[in-house]
């Protein structure tokens, strides 16, 4: 290894985007209305180096380098909502067991997604269209091993690769597009700056870049540049000596891109527009991320927001049509609410007065009263119905009113609940704690 990789290593270790153990991807942040006022939203995706998905415990979302003052009430994993396109960088000189690892139909490629290929060996080829799994599988079957070469052009690929995909993300803004290159990491004379910049350079464009070093020798220094090139621009990097381990990685490298989890604060009066965010976890940080506005359904409006749509400005000239449309679907729902809440069953009636809000957090978003007698549960009677998780029983807590005031929270179904992450069997409520019974979380908002 030669003095300047060597440095170039140390550097890699000690950038604060990089992690030899874990790190943190944010995906997209969202800053909307509630009835609780401005809540934020930030979707992430915690990867490992291995490619697993890990466990989201000890999340924060921080201004600079203090915490928010309300802790993440949620975190929830989902399918992405979004689109995926993939731009394959193949290596063929000398890569004769890759590709035909590559070329087995058995390979776990996305159905839905978009991918397109690019190969290089001492001249680069393709990139320049995208298509369906079946098209692209077509196209990899027809690629063939050369020879190998003194100047294969890694980056000249990797960096075709890169403008491929922010040209189409550009195109497709509700598309992630990111790059996977696979190549033993031979290049032709490039030196540590160079793999440096084309990371950069990718990360600025949001692209991030997968690698998997495919080698069979035990010449890791090639290697490094792959690394570079992940940790860089928020990527994976994986190493295999063999081509039996590719289609377990490949899998997982799919999963981390169609998963993301969700984080949700209630942020009070706390002003975080244009101000620099982060994500934590444990002693990992995420790169920063700003939001500027309220958003509706990913799209800045510049006036309001109304179903899920941006409204702009009404024209005074104009017949108000789009007001006669939005008074005439609010008469049609209110009658529409008003004849299901006549046909729901008749609920346990909780006495006294209210307290505070229970706000379920995990699917669909519900809030009830916080009083005495109320009831927590799946079944029909329950105050606050949750989802039929499993540990979860029909009738599972009951709030109780304590001298003073306070409510309390007590298990009535013998299979116990925690309390911000502590398992009680009753607890006192104070405002904002998350109470958690099986999978689901509840949070308690006194006051409101």
């Amino acid at each position: 290894m030669t003095l300047m990789w060597r440095i170039a290593f140390i550097l890699l270790l000690l950038a604060p985007t990089v992690s030899s153990e874990t790190r943190v991807v944010v995906r997209g942040a969202e800053l909307s209305k509630s009835p609780l006022g401005p809540l934020l939203t930030v979707a992430i995706a915690p990867l490992s180096l291995e490619g697993k998905l890990l466990s989201t415990e000890g999340l924060q979302v921080n201004i600079g380098s203090s915490p928010l003052p309300s802790p993440p009430i949620l975190v929830t994993r989902q399918d992405s909502t979004r689109d995926l396109a993939l731009i394959v960088v193949l290596q063929t000189a000398g890569q004769e067991k890759l590709i035909q690892t590559l070329q087995d139909s058995g390979l776990p490629w996305p159905k839905g997604a978009r991918l397109s290929l690019i190969e290089y060996s001492d001249a680069v080829a393709g990139g320049h269209q995208f298509s369906d799994a079946d098209v692209f599988l077509d196209a990899l079957s027809e690629a063939e091993p050369s020879e190998l070469t003194d100047a294969p052009q890694l980056l000249a690929a990797v960096h075709r690769g890169v403008s491929a995909a922010y040209r189409y993300q550009k195109k497709h803004p509700t598309t992630d597009v990111s790059v996977l290159v696979l190549s033993d990491g031979l290049t032709e004379d490039q030196q540590p700056a160079d793999f440096f910049e084309a990371a950069r350079r990718a990360k600025k464009r949001g692209i991030r870049i997968h690698t998997i070093g495919f080698s069979e020798s035990d010449f890791r220094t090639p290697l490094l540049g792959l690394g570079t090139l992940s940790k860089l621009s928020g990527g994976t990097f994986r190493w295999l000596r063999s081509s039996h381990g590719l289609a377990q990685n490949l899998k997982n490298l799919f999963e981390e891109e169609e998963r993301h989890y969700l984080l949700r604060i209630f942020l009070g009066n706390k002003n975080i527009k244009g101000k620099p965010l982060y994500v934590t976890l444990q002693e990992q940080k995420s790169d920063r991320f700003v939001v500027k506005e309220y958003s509706c359904s990913g799209t800045i409006c510049s006036d309001t927001c109304i179903a899920n749509r941006c409204s702009p400005p009404q024209n005074s000239d104009q017949f108000p049509w789009r007001i006669i449309l939005i008074a005439i679907a609010a008469i049609v729902g209110l009658v529409i609410t008003v004849y299901l809440l006549k046909r729901m069953p008749r609920r346990n009636k909780s006495t006294g007065p209210s307290r505070g809000s229970l706000i379920l957090l995990t699917g669909d978003s519900i809030t009830t009263s916080a009083r005495h007698g109320a009831t927590i549960g799946t079944g029909k009677k329950s105050d606050l119905r949750v989802p039929p998780f499993p540990g979860v029983a029909e009738t599972h807590i009951r709030l109780e009113a304590q001298k003073g005031g306070a409510l309390a929270a007590v298990d009535v179904s013998g299979l116990g609940f925690k309390v911000n992450g502590i398992s009680v069997s009753s607890k006192v409520l104070n405002h904002g704690v998350t109470i958690q019974i099986g999978n689901v979380s509840i949070r308690y908002w006194e006051g409101a």
